[in-house]
C-alpha cells in the first residue's frame, strides 16, 4: 500500500501535541500539554445568544454556502475589530479561513515548491513545521532569544543564499510566542523588517495571542509596521484567529496580505473546502458586532495572568534552579530548560506515570533540537490544580534524577 501514498505521507510527521490529547481527557492527569483556551473562560451565554440571533435571520445567511473569501457580514466585523485594535484593513487584503491553521496551509500551497526553503524560529510552533514539510519545504532554523529573532544569524542565512536560492519566507510568532511566550521588541521588529526589505523576504506573522496581554501592550504588529513604509508594505502576511480569544470550535481565522497573494490563497481554498462554515461565521459576526469579544477579553486576560503567576511561583518554589524559564507577559505558555542531562522525552514518561503531562521541547525544533527544553501550558488549569501538577512534575524529576527512569 505504501507505494500509493505521496512521498511525505509514506511516513508522515504526526503533531506531537495532538498525540498527547488523550491524556487531556483523563481527569486523573493534570494537563500542561495542550494549547487550549480554558473552558471555564468561554463566554458561553454570549456565544449561545449570538448563535440563536444568527439563526433568526434568513437561512440563506447561515445555512447556505457562502463566498470563499468569507461571509460579507463577518468580513466587515473583522475589519471593524482590527481597526479598533489600531490595524486598518483593506477589503482586497482580507481572506477569512477555517482557523489560522488553514491560512498557514493555504500559504504553503501557494508559496512552496518541493525543495524551497522556509526559515522558522528555533523553537517554533510544531504544526507550522508539519505544514511546511508536508508541502515539500526544507526548513532552516534561525536562533531566537528573549527580544526576538537573532538578526545576525538571520543575516548570515540570507547572505549565504544565492538570489535564486534564497528562502521563500520566514514564519514567526512575534507576540507571546508559541512555545516560548516571548515577544519581539520594537527594535527587533524594525531590524527584522529592514532585513526583509534588503533581501526581499516574505514574513508570515502568526498572531493568535496578542489580545491575551497581562499588561498594556503598546507594540504594533509586524504587519502594521510594514504598512508604514513603502519598502516593506507587501512583505508581511498577517494571520490571526478567534480560536484563543473566543472559541476554537468556531474555526474562524483570517489572513491579511498583499492582494495578489490573498487572491491566490482564496483560489487554493476553493479546492480545500469551498468556503468556511456559514453557520459559525454568522454567529461570530453577531458576537463581534455586539462588542461581546472586547467585553470578554479583560476577564480572559485576568484569569490567564493569575494562572501564569501561579505556575511561575510553583516552578520557582518546587523546582528551583532545576528549571530555568522565561516569565511571559501574555498568552498561554511557559517555556523553560531543565539541566542539560535531562531528556524531556524520558521525563515525560515518568510524568505520565505520576499523573501530569507537558510537551517535550524537541517537538518545537525544525533542526538542532534541544532535548532538555519543555513547554508548559497554564491556561487550562486552576491555580490549585497547577500547584498539584507542578508537585507531580517535581516528584517525577526526582525519580528521573535518582536514576529510577530509563532514558
Amino acid at each position: 500500500m505504501d507505494q500509493k501514498f505521496a512521498d511525505y505521507f509514506v511516513k508522515p510527521l504526526e503533531s506531537p501535541i495532538r498525540a498527547l490529547f488523550p491524556y487531556l481527557k483523563d481527569p486523573s492527569i493534570i494537563g500542561f500539554a495542550g494549547g487550549n483556551p480554558a473552558v471555564d473562560v468561554f463566554d458561553v451565554a454570549g456565544l449561545r445568544e449570538a448563535m440563536a440571533e444568527a439563526m433568526c435571520a434568513s437561512a440563506d445567511g447561515w445555512a447556505q454556502y457562502s463566498a470563499t473569501d468569507g461571509l460579507p457580514r463577518l468580513r466587515q466585523a473583522i475589519i471593524g475589530y482590527m481597526g479598533r485594535r489600531g490595524a486598518p484593513v483593506d477589503e482586497a487584503s482580507l481572506l477569512l479561513t477555517a482557523g489560522s491553521q488553514q491560512a498557514l496551509d493555504l500559504l504553503a500551497r501557494v508559496l512552496v515548491n518541493p525543495g524551497d526553503r522556509i526559515i522558522v524560529e528555533r523553537p517554533t510552533y510544531p504544526t507550522a513545521i508539519q505544514t511546511f514539510k508536508s508541502a515539500g519545504a526544507r526548513l532552516v532554523g534561525v536562533d531566537s532569544g528573549p527580544d526576538g529573532i537573532c538578526l545576525a544569524h538571520l543575516r548570515s542565512i540570507l547572505e549565504e543564499s544565492s538570489a535564486s536560492g534564497r528562502p521563500k519566507a520566514l514564519y514567526c510568532v512575534p507576540t507571546f510566542g508559541n512555545p516560548t511566550g516571548r515577544t519581539f521588541s520594537a527594535q527587533n521588529r524594525r531590524g527584522l523588517l529592514a532585513l526583509a526589505s534588503e533581501f526581499d523576504l516574505l514574513i508570515i506573522e502568526d498572531d493568535p495571542y496578542s489580545a491575551l496581554s497581562f499588561e498594556p501592550l503598546d507594540l504594533p504588529s509586524l504587519h502594521r509596521l510594514a504598512q508604514q513604509d513603502a519598502s516593506t508594505s507587501g512583505l508581511v502576511v498577517y494571520l490571526s484567529s478567534l480560536s484563543k480569544v473566543m472559541a476554537p470550535g468556531m474555526r474562524i481565522g483570517w489572513m491579511i496580505g498583499a492582494a495578489a497573494l490573498v487572491r491566490r490563497c482564496a483560489i487554493a481554498k476553493q479546492s480545500v473546502d469551498l468556503c468556511s462554515s456559514s453557520w459559525t461565521q454568522a454567529a461570530a459576526a453577531v458576537y463581534l458586532e455586539a462588542g461581546r469579544l472586547e467585553a470578554h477579553l479583560p476577564r480572559a486576560c485576568e484569569v490567564y495572568a493569575e494562572r501564569a503567576l501561579a505556575m511561575q511561583s510553583c516552578l520557582s518554589s518546587l523546582l528551583g534552579d532545576r528549571f530555568e524559564f522565561d516569565a511571559p507577559r501574555g498568552g498561554m505558555f511557559i517555556w523553560g530548560r531543565f539541566p542539560a542531562r535531562v531528556n524531556t522525552q524520558a521525563l515525560l514518561k515518568a510524568c505520565i506515570a505520576q499523573g501530569v503531562v507537558f510537551v517535550p521541547g524537541d517537538a518545537f525544533y525544525a533542526d538542532d533540537a534541544d532535548g532538555s527544553t519543555a513547554r508548559l501550558c497554564f491556561s487550562m488549569c486552576s491555580p490549585d490544580r497547577i500547584e498539584a501538577g507542578v508537585r507531580r512534575l517535581a516528584q517525577a524529576l526526582d525519580r528521573y534524577q535518582a536514576g529510577q527512569v530509563a532514558d
